[in-house]
């Protein structure tokens, strides 16, 4: 290419070079402003809290049988406490302890309550999940009498009744593997993020 050439080029194209550094600028703005839209659901954004003894009534939205629809519980953690001699007959890993949460809850018999996560939160931040499945003895779901679970959603959106009704509260159990010495703050449950609900302890 000449020096003419090149000159004629420059004089073409030079609006389009010094605009590809904004142009760039700009779309990497744009596509950053999706971001929110997928990682927001997939953590824990949204609290609804209550102090450890107090009711808390707990909302989130769910779909079911193709519709948008409206979870609706009342919550109460009545105690957190090492859990009691025998609680499970599995041999737990070196260094950890069994830490019962007792719950209260109230809710329609018509209110899928199945499939929620129950979790402790140390002072720290590191956050201890119950683990159905992973511990022997321990219920599948934290939330809900065994035996009358109620409705449950597939992963299809359909409704499944439960066998036996669900009564209208009911209170649950469940035990959380931390480590010995863990300084815990809270207490988490969820069904559906962003939103959850904490419970501070003192």
């Amino acid at each position: 290419m000449t020096a003419r050439a090149r000159g004629t080029w420059w004089a073409r194209n030079r609006l389009g070079v010094v605009g590809l550094p904004v142009a760039l600028l700009a779309a990497l703005a744009a596509s950053s402003e999706r971001i929110p839209t997928y990682l927001w659901p997939s953590g824990l954004h949204a609290p609804q809290a209550a102090p450890a003894g107090e009711w808390l009534d707990f909302a989130d939205d769910y779909t079911a049988d193709g519709a948008e629809r409206t979870r609706a519980v009342r919550v109460r953690v009545d105690s957190v406490e090492p859990a009691p001699a025998g609680w499970t007959t599995q041999e737990l890993p070196d260094g950890t302890v069994g830490v019962q949460v007792r719950l209260t809850f109230a809710a329609g018999p018509d209110v899928p309550l199945v499939g929620c996560t129950l979790a402790l939160r140390g002072a720290d931040g590191t956050r201890y999940d119950h683990l159905p499945g992973a511990v022997a003895d321990q219920a599948f779901s934290p939330c809900v009498p065994s035996d009358a679970p109620g409705p449950m959603v597939g992963l299809d959106g359909s409704v499944t009744p439960s066998d036996a009704p669900r009564p209208a509260t009911w209170t649950a159990s469940p035990v959380v593997l931390v480590p010995e010495g863990a300084d815990l703050s809270e207490v988490l449950l969820w069904w559906e993020m962003p939103d959850y609900a904490s419970f501070a302890l003192d």
